[in-house]
């Protein structure tokens, strides 16, 4: 029996990444964690190596956010595709 993931469904993107869309938007990580309904030492957690004890990937859902905030920003498609990944 396969097992679901209480969190939801874990995006490939990838931790220096998260850091540079949230650079883009000229937000700190308690701002960030504000609008995706997490804490700031969560955003802390996603933003960290992947070899690092503590991180935590980030989510599909959570990636989706980031894309919204980033189009309303004034960003383009393709550089919300570049910065995110494909999924």
């Amino acid at each position: 029996m396969l097992t679901r993931n209480p969190h939801g469904e874990l995006a490939s993107m990838q931790p220096a990444s998260l850091r540079k869309v949230r650079a883009l938007l000229q937000m700190t990580q308690q701002e960030l964690g504000a609008v995706l309904g997490v804490t700031k030492t969560e955003i802390y957690r996603k933003e960290s190596a992947k070899t690092h004890q503590q991180h935590r990937p980030i989510t599909r859902v959570q990636v989706l956010a980031l894309r919204w905030l980033l189009h309303a920003a004034g960003h383009t498609d393709r550089q919300i595709a570049v910065l995110t990944g494909k999924d």
